[in-house]
């Protein structure tokens, strides 16, 4: 250190680096701001001025509860913009009990008696809404579970409103009847995915899918009871869907003769029968070929 006690120009030079790194730099949102100084306000920015494209591509995200209670009545845009059957391609609803909520909900927001209300009719005012052009179907299980013939009356709906682009369908934890699976295989033969994890399913039913939804790229039956992951029979019926997962499935006591015995799980209609054997038949000949 010099006699001067003043520091030396290196630690002097040091000095003026750091402050110089540290020093402000121009904002360029600032200078922009600057620039404009009278810039639109945020409040002036109205959301029914979206374009229509725009709305279509927002509502697709938003969840079933909001598209059926509360946009459509919005605004005039937004109602035109709810009714559009793009909006409607992915009916997801709610799961499990929040779907129970969910019903009552809007049966006490429209004034509807609960004791006139049913499950497939509100599930298919929903498909009714895609102008057959629903493609996939998420619900609840219970639905399966709780509401008696609710799915076969929904598939019957998907098929009469010719959604021949419908191709997925998800309903985890529920309690597939062969009824059930006579009616996926009448209604939505073509399906590619299908999801029934932990769901209670006997092994004649999935047979019944196997031989018939030949289009299955995504078959999702892990957790199942009713059948076991290992069976020879199940898993050469399902060799070509490129993702078969069925670990973790496994056969009870009470499912040996591999139906579900249910109060209203009768034998299948003379008419069901007859198609769906028709079915199977066409199934199998395409694998054949």
């Amino acid at each position: 250190m010099s006699s001067s006690g003043n520091p030396p120009q290196q630690l002097s030079r040091s000095r003026i680096m750091f402050i110089d790194h540290f020093a402000p730099r121009p904002n360029p949102t600032l200078e922009y701001w600057h620039l404009n100084p009278t810039p639109r306000s945020r409040h002036d920015r109205k959301w029914e001025d979206l374009e229509s494209d725009c709305l279509v591509n927002i509502f697709q995200r938003v969840g079933m509860e909001s598209m059926l209670m509360f946009i459509p009545f919005v605004c005039k845009s937004w109602h035109k913009a709810s009714r559009t059957p793009a909006v409607w391609k992915s009916l997801i609803f709610p799961e499990g009990y929040w779907f129970d909520l969910f019903l009552r909900k809007f049966a006490r927001e429209f004034d509807i008696p609960w004791s006139n209300f049913t499950v497939p009719k509100f599930v298919n005012l929903a498909i009714n809404r895609s102008e057959g052009g629903a493609e996939f179907l998420k619900l609840p299980g219970l639905i399966c579970s709780v509401y008696m013939y609710a799915m076969k009356q929904i598939l019957n709906h998907i098929k009469d409103n010719n959604c021949s682009n419908f191709k997925g369908l998800h309903m985890a934890d529920a309690y597939i009847t062969c009824k059930d699976a006579s009616a996926m295989v009448r209604c939505v033969p073509e399906l590619r995915y299908l999801c029934f994890r932990r769901a209670t399913l006997s092994k004649k039913s999935l047979l019944k899918i196997l031989r018939v939804c030949r289009d299955l790229e995504v078959l999702d039956v892990r957790g199942c009871t009713g059948f076991d992951e290992d069976d020879e029979e199940i898993l050469e019926l399902a060799s070509h869907i490129p993702k078969f997962m069925c670990a973790g499935s496994h056969l009870q006591p009470d499912f040996v003769s591999g139906r579900i015995i249910l109060p209203y799980d009768d034998e299948d209609d003379e008419e069901e029968h007859k198609e769906e054997g028709q079915q199977e038949n066409r199934g199998q000949g395409q694998q054949e070929g």
